[in-house]
C-alpha cells in the first residue's frame, strides 16, 4: 500500500505538469483554418466564419453604361470643357460644336425620349463647364412631378427651392426663363439644378410664368413637351465670376445618370 501511495503522488505532479506544458504549446500554435474557411485573427475558435464573408457588395448603378455614358459622366459642373468634349469624341458622339468670343458649347442627339444633351462654358469659368443640359420629352401632370420630387430627394434638406431661371445668362440653354423649379445652394442665390420647360408655347404676349407657382409652371403647362435638366455652376452674388464649387449640381448630375430616369433608357441618335 506504501508503494502505491508513493507511486501516486509522484504521478500527480507529473500529470500537471504535462497539462500546463499542453496548455502553452496551444496557446502558442497560431490559429489555422479548416479548407473553405476563414479564421479571425486573435480568434481560438479554429475553423469559425468570418462574420465579414457575408458582407454583400452593392451594386454598380451605372453597370453596364457605354462608353459614351461614361464620357458623358466626365461632364459635370466645374469640371475641365476640353476633357468632357475630348472623352466625347473619343467615345464616337457625333458632337456639334460651336465656339465663340461669350461661349463654347457642344451638342448632341438622342433617341426619344430625350431631345438631346448640350455642354457649355463661358470665359470667365476659366475653361471649366458652367452648365451640362439634359432634354427630354415628358407628359405633364404626374410624370413631371415624380421627377421634381425624384430630384428633390436627391438633393436633400440644403437645397433651398426656388424658381428655375437662366442664372443670368449662364444657363441660358437649359430652358425657358421661370418655367419651371430650381434649387440654389448656400454660394449663390441662383439655382445649381433646375427642372424647366424648353418652352412654355406660350399664346399671347402677357403669358408669363410668375403667375404661376414654380411647379405648376413645370407640371401643369404642356409646352413643347420637353423638360430640360440643367446641373450648374452658378455665377457668384453680385459678381460676373463663378462659384468655385458647386455644393450638390455634381453629386446631382451623377445621381441622375445613375438613374431609371436616364441609365439603361438613353441612347445616341
Amino acid at each position: 500500500m506504501k508503494r502505491a501511495a508513493v507511486a501516486l503522488s509522484l504521478a500527480i505532479p507529473l500529470v500537471a505538469s504535462c497539462s500546463r506544458a499542453d496548455s502553452k504549446q496551444a496557446e502558442s500554435k497560431p490559429d489555422r483554418a479548416a479548407p473553405g474557411q476563414v479564421v479571425v485573427a486573435g480568434s481560438h475558435d479554429r475553423g469559425a466564419p468570418d462574420p465579414r464573408a457575408d458582407a454583400q457588395v452593392a451594386p454598380d448603378p451605372r453597370a453596364g453604361a457605354q462608353p459614351w455614358e461614361d464620357a458623358v459622366a466626365t461632364c459635370a459642373p466645374g469640371s475641365s470643357f476640353e476633357v468632357c468634349v475630348h472623352a466625347l469624341d473619343v467615345a464616337g458622339v457625333k458632337l456639334r460644336k460651336v465656339d465663340r468670343a461669350d461661349y463654347r458649347e457642344v451638342t448632341f442627339d438622342l433617341q426619344r425620349p430625350f431631345g438631346g444633351v448640350g455642354v457649355r462654358t463661358y470665359p470667365k469659368a476659366d475653361g471649366r463647364i458652367v452648365d451640362a443640359s439634359f432634354t427630354m420629352y415628358l407628359d405633364q401632370g404626374a410624370p413631371r412631378r415624380d421627377l421634381v420630387r425624384w430630384m428633390a430627394k436627391q438633393l436633400g434638406p440644403q437645397a433651398k427651392q426656388v424658381r428655375a431661371g437662366n442664372a443670368r445668362g449662364a444657363a441660358a440653354d437649359c430652358g425657358e426663363d421661370g418655367w419651371g423649379v430650381g434649387w440654389a445652394g448656400s454660394a449663390s442665390s441662383e439655382p445649381e439644378v433646375e427642372l424647366e420647360l424648353t418652352s412654355p408655347e406660350s399664346q399671347s404676349a402677357n403669358d408669363e410664368p410668375d403667375k404661376l407657382e414654380p411647379e405648376d409652371a413645370l407640371v401643369k403647362r404642356q409646352g413643347n413637351g420637353l423638360v430640360g435638366a440643367c446641373f450648374v455652376l452658378p455665377p457668384k452674388n453680385g459678381s460676373p465670376e463663378f462659384i468655385t464649387t458647386p455644393d450638390f449640381s455634381v453629386a446631382a448630375m451623377k445621381a441622375y445618370l445613375s438613374s431609371p430616369w436616364w441609365h439603361g433608357v438613353a441612347r445616341l441618335k
